[in-house]
């Protein structure tokens, strides 16, 4: 992939559990805030989940799918044009 510059940012799944979203958001890099609202390309990695069944890690299904509308309602203030998440 040669990538010369790259960040990380942890969602932690607990707090998606515990539907503590409001923590979720303000544990969000700052680095990850800036680069999407720059439009830059931000790839997700997710190799924690204990489901053998599913095998996604809530963070991924849940967390950054609440991120995504989060920002995109507060953000853009698409009240009225945001999709509801869709989780798993």
């Amino acid at each position: 992939m040669n990538v010369h510059d790259y960040a990380f940012c942890r969602v932690q799944s607990t707090m998606c559990e515990a539907g503590d979203m409001e923590k979720v958001l303000c544990e969000l890099d700052a680095n990850l805030l800036v680069s999407l609202a720059l439009g830059y390309s931000c790839v997700v990695y997710d190799f924690g989940s204990r489901d053998k069944k599913r095998g996604v890690p809530r963070a991924l299904w849940y967390g950054t799918e609440f991120v995504r509308y989060a920002l995109d309602w507060y953000w853009f203030d698409a009240k009225d044009d945001t999709q509801t998440p869709i989780l798993r």
